[in-house]
């Protein structure tokens, strides 16, 4: 990350250090990841809801805040400026949404689903 996108570096809280142990520990377990499932019918204009989800990134340091453990004596979270949004679409109609989240999860995606219905 540029120093000039950066805003502020925390110290893992020792619940947040024992959330990353276990995570690293055991990835497959999937125990602390979690899905936002949406669930739209009728007319969706993507690239709007983008933006929108872009804006509450912006709005929330929490959104925009990555965990750090590699090459550092203590793990940290570091609060960027600005990200880039992570966005996927998919289509729901071919494969149910719980087969879609289980693709997700083990193929280690960060991403988040959106399912539509016309």
């Amino acid at each position: 990350m540029r120093p000039e996108n950066l805003e502020a570096i925390y110290r893992l809280s020792p619940v947040q250090e024992g959330i990353l142990f276990y995570a690293l520990n055991e990835p497959e377990s999937g125990l602390y990841v979690r899905h936002l499932v949406v669930e739209l019918s009728g007319a969706l204009d993507a690239d709007r809801l983008r933006e929108a989800w872009a804006r509450v990134v912006e709005r929330h340091a929490v959104l925009r805040t990555s965990f750090h453990w590699q090459e550092v004596a203590h793990p940290v979270q570091v609060v960027a400026r600005r990200v880039e949004l992570p966005w996927e679409e998919k289509d729901g109609r071919q494969q149910s949404m719980t087969e879609l989240l289980r693709a997700d999860l083990s193929a280690g995606s960060t991403s988040r689903s959106l399912r539509c219905s016309a």
